[in-house]
């Protein structure tokens, strides 16, 4: 189930010259912060809740493929959740069971090499990229390797 109240991630905070956990949310020093890929993750997630959770199956059971499809009943957004932790991206193929599906839809995806991950050196190595994607009752996404996605788009 996707639909929660709240929730929370520890560690939260840690100074850089005296971590005691790894990662933490939020990394910083007198004059410097910078966010992990964790924080965007938990901040895609937290940005797009819905309160209507949707049965789905996957044709083909995977060790390396985790998805969640919550919608918004207010707005009618559907919102796929999608990780892949395979070193391969994944072809995936939704069909949807709603009579009237927007063509369009954005999808925020964030990726990186296993052990990538943001340092004072390069704070923004790995973020989240926002961009367009064609939807409707079916189509194909490829999830990237090693990626969290959120597919966002209008049905009823």
């Amino acid at each position: 189930m996707d639909i929660h109240d709240g929730h929370m991630y520890a560690p939260l905070l840690g100074h850089m010259s005296n971590n005691q956990w790894m990662p933490n949310l939020v990394s910083f020093d007198a004059g410097f912060v910078y966010k992990s890929t964790s924080y965007y993750v938990q901040k895609m997630f937290g940005m797009n809740v819905g309160d209507d959770y949707l049965p789905s199956t996957l044709p083909t059971p995977s060790s390396t493929l985790f998805w969640s499809i919550v919608r918004k009943t207010s707005s009618d957004k559907i919102m796929i959740k999608v990780l892949n932790s395979a070193t391969t991206s994944a072809v995936l193929t939704f069909v949807l069971s709603f009579e009237n599906v927007e063509n369009m839809g954005s999808v925020e995806v964030i990726s990186g090499a296993a052990t990538a991950s943001n340092t004072p050196t390069t704070p923004e190595l790995v973020t989240p990229i926002t961009s367009s994607i064609t939807v409707g009752q079916t189509f194909n996404y490829t999830a990237p390797a090693m990626s969290v996605s959120v597919l966002i788009f209008t049905a009823q």
